[in-house]
């Protein structure tokens, strides 16, 4: 909400923000499903350790 205050106020228009706004989308996509997988290895992987241990 900030960044699309500032550029209305610099008269930027909600047009330009745009393409921002898609690319952050996108790299939220990208990366939440990323996280959520590593998550799930790195307790998977602790499971398995403290198993062997």
């Amino acid at each position: 909400m900030r960044i699309a205050r500032l550029a209305l106020l610099q008269g930027l228009g909600l047009s330009s923000l745009w393409q921002d706004f898609a690319a952050l989308t996108l790299s939220a996509l990208i990366l939440f499903p990323l996280g959520v997988s590593l998550y799930r290895y790195s307790i998977d992987l602790v499971r398995v350790k403290t198993l062997v241990e």
